[in-house]
Parts: structure tokens; C-alpha cells; sequence
């Protein structure tokens, strides 16, 4: 993950990015390495934060489970279009965006 996001930043020519996503899901058995993974890079001042993208709501839950899990931001029009919005507010965890296309 870090070669990845040092790849993108070297791309991008920045030296950090306010979001990081990880756009498709990883078998919940590493959903510790991959919250780690992305705390890592939020602590060296790589990322301001971190999110994920097409996750179900199990998924969220399990996530959520994960220490530091709770620091992750999701898309709202996607957590609206799988009933998960009302789940994250009444949870208190995670924080809400909503993406915008820039042109």
C-alpha cells in the first residue's frame, strides 16, 4: 500500500492526497493490514484521510469492528443507494462526503 500511494503522489506530483481510496473490497480477514496500512500513511502525512468504495454493509460493520476502523470515509450517495447512510449516523462512525465530479 505504501508503494502504491508513493507511486501516486510521484504521479500526481504532490506530496500528499487528501483522500485514498480503496475502490474494491479485500476479504474481511484483512481488513486489520489494510486499516493499518492506511493509519500508516494518514500518521507520515501521506494521506488526510482514507475511505473505501463498494463495500455492502456487512462489510462496513465488520470494518467499523477494526481498531481505527471508525476513521474511515465513505461516499454518502453510495452508503444512500444501499441504506447504510441511517446505519453510519445511528452508529456514530465514519464520516460522510459527497463526491463531486471535477472537469
Amino acid at each position: 500500500m505504501a508503494r502504491a500511494c508513493q507511486a501516486s503522489l510521484s504521479r500526481l506530483g504532490t506530496s500528499f492526497l487528501d483522500l485514498y481510496l480503496l475502490h474494491w473490497p479485500v476479504p474481511n480477514s484483512q481488513f486489520s493490514d489494510v486499516v493499518e496500512g492506511f493509519e500508516q500513511l494518514r500518521a507520515a502525512g501521506k494521506i488526510k484521510t482514507w475511505g473505501v468504495s463498494n463495500f455492502n454493509g456487512d462489510q462496513m460493520e465488520d470494518l467499523f469492528r477494526i481498531p481505527d476502523g471508525n476513521r474511515c470515509a465513505t461516499t454518502r450517495r453510495r452508503h444512500q443507494q444501499q441504506g447504510l447512510g441511517s446505519h453510519c449516523s445511528l452508529s456514530g462512525v465514519g464520516k460522510a462526503f459527497d463526491v463531486h465530479r471535477m472537469e
